[in-house]
């Protein structure tokens, strides 16, 4: 299993490639949030810009 190197802001789910987390902003979340790489998740997490993942649901790092 790769790495998950990109992440949506809305949901805080992961993906392994940029064009699937493009595609689950656009379709499941209706083009509401980004999908941003692993070190802009991290810096939007530190800096309070992303709210963390689901309730109950760590963030995978």
């Amino acid at each position: 299993m790769g790495k998950k190197t990109h992440f949506c802001t809305t949901c805080g789910n992961d993906f392994t490639r940029g064009y699937s987390a493009r595609r689950h902003v656009r379709t499941v979340e209706k083009g509401v949030g980004l999908a941003v790489t692993e070190a802009a998740y991290k810096v939007g997490l530190a800096k309070g810009v992303f709210s963390p993942s689901l309730p109950g649901k760590p963030p995978k790092f």
